[in-house]
């Protein structure tokens, strides 16, 4: 009888060995997971900045260039010399979606302008 005994100890023993030894692999896996998930503000910025270049350019906004003001927002010189504040704080498609309905807009008043801010709630355009 003491030879069953000692096999169901040993089974009951590798057991527990067993699930200590999983549950500090998935310790160990979570903060080495953690570790690798640190991103840089920089980095982030850039595909911030990828993703306001591909929401313009699915609205057909032409733009020569993209900058970061140092308000964290961002202002785009469009092609036709015009300057746009864009909000980082704000939905950059839905930005992207309301200048590109502005520019209509003003296109078919014949207005020209010298700049639109849409960081406010209001957008403001100056008009030159």
């Amino acid at each position: 009888m003491l030879p069953k005994r000692k096999t169901k100890f040993k089974k009951i023993w590798y057991l527990i060995n067993l699930l200590l030894a999983l549950t500090a692999l998935i310790l160990l896996g979570g903060l080495f997971a953690s570790k690798n998930s640190l991103t840089s503000p920089i980095g982030r910025q850039e595909s911030r900045i990828e993703i306001l270049k591909n929401e313009l350019k699915k609205n057909n906004i032409e733009f020569q260039d993209i900058a970061l003001n140092s308000d964290n927002s961002y202002k785009v010189t469009l092609k036709n010399g015009g300057l746009v504040n864009i909000s980082n704080r704000k939905d950059l498609a839905l930005q992207a979606r309301s200048l590109q309905l502005m520019l209509a807009r003003l296109t078919i008043d014949g207005k020209s302008f010298k700049a639109i801010d849409l960081r406010f709630d209001s957008p403001v355009v100056i008009f030159k």
